[in-house]
């Protein structure tokens, strides 16, 4: 008996939650359809962590739609009703940067390492010190993302951040290292190989960065450059350059 009567609680509760969402227009000025309300109100009955990974899911849709700041939106309602779940905090640190909103990147970045102690949830932290130009934190959030990693692309990271900050022997050693995760790549080895010669370059180190080119040309036959160097652009982006 008191199961029908919850039941019956709930559907009612549904009902008018619905009829009062569909009679309130959106910020767009859009009044929601029938459909949206009954979605809405059925999801404002559910868990936390289900009504959180539903906002995800909506925010996945506004983010492949090109709404960079209604994914943000969404993501920080999921943040709030559920700020453990180990999806909204690296989604939010993505989010941020597609919004330009660099330091509420790091801070969301932040959290998501609190939850997830992963090398990825280091490289995004990474990513967005690159972004905001900051080699020497980058660098940090590099290191700790390559400790246990074989993916080239995380020791490439790495590398760059590395020679941003003018850590030019850490970087031979994370090239170094970014050749051996590369082995089974040709691509990867020869960027590794590419990267690793011309550090020796920028410190004078000619005979080297030779043998690493030669090797580059083993593995890239087409890679018929005598020359490369790192640089900077007005913005401080960091530019790979290779000539004859």
């Amino acid at each position: 008996m008191r199961l029908i009567r919850w039941l019956a609680l709930s559907a009612l509760a549904v009902l008018v939650v619905g009829f009062v969402i569909l009679f309130m227009p959106s910020k767009s000025g859009r009044t929601p359809s029938i459909s949206d309300s009954l979605t809405k109100a059925f999801v404002s009955l559910l868990p936390k962590r289900d009504q959180a990974d539903w906002l995800i899911s909506e925010a996945g849709k506004k983010l492949a739609e090109g709404s960079d700041k209604e994914n943000v939106r969404l993501l920080k309602e999921a943040a709030q009703l559920d700020p453990s779940n180990r999806r909204v905090w690296w989604k939010l640190c993505e989010g941020y940067q597609l919004t330009k909103e660099l330091d509420l990147a790091v801070s969301a970045c932040k959290w998501n390492i609190e939850i997830d102690h992963s090398g990825l949830s280091y490289n995004s932290l990474g990513l967005v010190y690159l972004a905001k130009k900051d080699y020497l934190q980058a660098s940090n959030a590099f290191d700790a993302a390559a400790k246990d990693s074989q993916d080239p692309g995380i020791h490439k990271n790495l590398v760059w951040a590395l020679v941003g900050s003018r850590q030019y022997q850490k970087a031979i050693s994370a090239a170094q290292r970014m050749v051996e995760v590369s082995a089974t790549d040709p691509a990867d080895l020869g960027a590794a190989y590419q990267m690793l010669g011309t550090i020796y370059l920028k410190l004078g180190q000619r005979e080297k960065a030779e043998e690493s080119f030669d090797k580059l040309r083993k593995v890239d036959p087409k890679w018929v450059y005598k020359t490369c160097e790192m640089t900077t652009d007005n913005e401080a982006d960091l530019h790979l350059t290779c000539h004859n």
